[in-house]
């Protein structure tokens, strides 16, 4: 899509929480930070985790990806630390 609508960031969590803060009658505001560029692409194994449903599913995937390729986990440690950069939060008033 980024490269269809030559966007330079897509944000697609918070439609969700403004959709139900207007259902609600709740004011709303929201800061993003944007922590990826839009060539930016994921490792398969954390693709394939990330999409599953259920728990099981889920750690079946991690076990997969471990065992198909350690140095998975070096990935995930590093999606972790990026998300714990961007500040996160509600913003009430």
């Amino acid at each position: 899509m980024g490269d269809s609508y030559h966007a330079l960031a897509c944000d697609m969590e918070t439609m969700a929480v403004a959709e139900a803060c207007r259902q609600g009658k709740v004011r709303f505001m929201a800061v993003r930070v944007i922590s990826d560029a839009v060539d930016d692409q994921m490792p398969p194994e954390v693709e394939g985790f990330f999409g599953q449903k259920t728990v099981a599913a889920k750690l079946g995937a991690a076990t997969g990806a471990l065992f198909k390729r350690p140095a998975v986990v070096k990935d995930l440690w590093h999606l972790r630390d990026e998300a714990g950069k961007a500040p996160s939060g509600w913003l009430n008033s």
